[in-house]
């Protein structure tokens, strides 16, 4: 069974984009221009992959997030098209008066 839960979708999406949002800000790495040591070239170097790798994390992050908005937003909108055609194949019979009427024999 598929269970369309606007709020969980939009719960989990903002979870995760609050998680990109701070990885982005406070997950990169600083480099000490001050200090000379054996290693800084490389330690550099590894710096600057690791915040290539931060950023490329954090915008996957986000482009998950609108994948699951678009997906509720999908949902939602087939949510509503199935509701209106069910109800357009529901027949409602219209209340109807006649003074001819007659019960046909045998019903009652």
């Amino acid at each position: 069974m598929i269970e369309n839960n606007s709020y969980t979708a939009q719960s989990c999406a903002t979870s995760i984009s609050q998680a990109a949002t701070r990885l982005a800000d406070q997950g990169l790495s600083q480099k000490d221009n001050g200090s000379e040591y054996l290693g800084k070239t490389s330690a550099s170097s590894a710096i600057d992959q690791e915040n290539q790798a931060t950023d490329q994390l954090a915008s996957q992050l986000m482009q998950f997030v609108r994948l699951i908005q678009q997906t509720d937003q999908e949902f939602q909108a087939v949510d509503a098209r199935l509701s209106s055609q069910i109800m357009e194949q529901i027949e409602v019979p219209t209340a109807s008066y006649s003074a001819d009427f007659t019960p046909r024999s045998g019903l009652f």
